[in-house]
C-alpha cells in the first residue's frame, strides 16, 4: 500500500486518507465479471458500514501500512490463538489510530469503526500491553467527551453521526462501565434518564 500512495514503507509517522473509496465499490458493480461480483457480494457490508476505512491508513515504523477496514477485520475474525500479545497490540495500536482519523474528519461511518473495536475489546482487554490499553481507554475518553460533553468545547458533530456514535457507546455499557472512569460514566447517565436508562 505505501507503494500505490507513494509513502514510504516503514517510516511511520502520521496516517493518511482518501476519500473515493465509493468509487472503488461502484467499481466491482461495473466490472461485470463474475469474480468481481463474487468478491463485491462478500465485501458489500464492509464497504456499506466501513468504507470509508477502507482508504484510511496507518503507517508503522518498520512494517507496511495498512488499512483501518483491514485491521478491523482481523480483530474481528483472527484466532487469537495465533498472536502474540505483542502482534495483538500493534494491531489495535493500528486501529486506534485509522479511528482517530475517522473521528477527525466527523465521518458517519465512525460508529461503525467504535462498535467493531469495542466488540474485538471485550475480549481482549486482558491481554494489551499498557501503552496500548492506556491509549485505548485515551480514546474511549475523547468519544465520551465528543458525544456527551461540552457542546461548546468541542466542533460538535452532525446529528447522524451523534446519533449513531452515541447509540454504539451506550450499546457497550456493560463493558464502558467495567473500563471507563466514573467521571465519563456520569457523562453518559446525564443524557439519560435514570428510571429507564433510555435517552432523554
Amino acid at each position: 500500500m505505501n507503494w500505490h500512495f507513494r509513502y514510504p514503507q516503514g517510516s511511520g509517522g502520521p496516517g493518511w486518507s482518501r476519500s473515493y473509496w465509493d468509487e472503488l465499490w461502484h467499481k466491482t458493480a461495473v466490472s461485470g465479471g463474475t469474480n468481481d461480483s463474487v468478491m463485491r457480494h462478500a465485501l458489500d457490508p464492509v464497504f456499506r458500514w466501513l468504507g470509508q476505512a477502507v482508504t484510511v491508513f496507518s503507517p508503522v515504523a518498520g512494517a507496511p501500512a495498512s488499512s483501518l477496514a483491514h485491521d478491523l477485520l482481523e480483530l474481528l475474525l483472527a484466532p487469537r490463538m495465533t498472536m502474540s500479545d505483542g502482534e495483538l497490540g500493534e494491531l489495535y495500536d493500528r486501529a486506534l489510530q485509522g479511528t482517530r482519523l475517522l473521528m477527525d474528519m466527523r465521518h458517519p461511518q465512525l460508529a461503525s469503526a467504535v462498535h467493531a473495536l469495542l466488540t474485538a475489546f471485550g475480549q481482549d482487554r486482558g491481554r494489551l500491553r499498557g501503552d496500548t490499553h492506556d491509549d485505548f481507554l485515551l480514546l474511549l475518553a475523547q468519544l465520551i467527551q465528543l458525544v456527551f460533553g461540552d457542546s461548546e468545547s468541542v466542533q460538535p458533530l452532525p446529528v447522524t453521526v451523534f446519533d449513531a456514535l452515541s447509540h454504539a457507546l451506550t450499546s457497550h455499557q456493560p463493558l464502558l462501565h467495567a473500563v471507563v472512569s466514573a467521571e465519563d460514566r456520569a457523562l453518559i447517565a446525564r443524557h439519560h434518564d435514570p428510571t429507564t436508562g433510555t435517552p432523554e
